[in-house]
């Protein structure tokens, strides 16, 4: 039952489908600043060429991005980064890292690893 739950949150971070691929750098382009708010998102042309896939795929990717808020499509026009999409992508990702830290703390917890040695590893990671 666990590692079902950790694959379906690593799967959060590490998207299977093109369409999911193309979000996940959509969104890590806004959380970077490489997109912000009101900044026009390439059409569906253009992310079809861009990540060489088909025009459905990226039209999908526009679809799922506006589902959730993150852009907004504006008919003749094109979509558009929404306002606080920033904060909005950067609480979920700091979700997904809380509920992996704590599932990370409870599985050293369980390995009967001590508060040193959990920081040891934390510390080898943050150089």
């Amino acid at each position: 039952m666990m590692y079902k739950k950790m694959m379906k949150d690593f799967n959060v971070i590490h998207p299977k489908t093109k369409w999911e691929l193309i979000c996940s750098d959509i969104e890590m382009k806004i959380i970077r600043g490489d997109l912000k708010s009101t900044d026009k998102v390439s059409s569906i042309s253009e992310l079809a060429d861009e990540y060489n896939v088909s025009k459905t795929t990226a039209q999908k990717t526009l679809e799922k991005l506006c589902e959730a808020g993150i852009v907004s499509k504006r008919k003749g026009v094109g979509y558009f980064v929404l306002p606080y999409s920033k904060e909005k992508l950067r609480k979920k990702h700091l979700e997904i890292l809380e509920e992996k830290i704590s599932d990370f703390l409870s599985y050293a917890k369980d390995l009967k690893f001590d508060n040193n040695e959990v920081l040891n590893i934390v510390s080898r990671f943050l150089k």
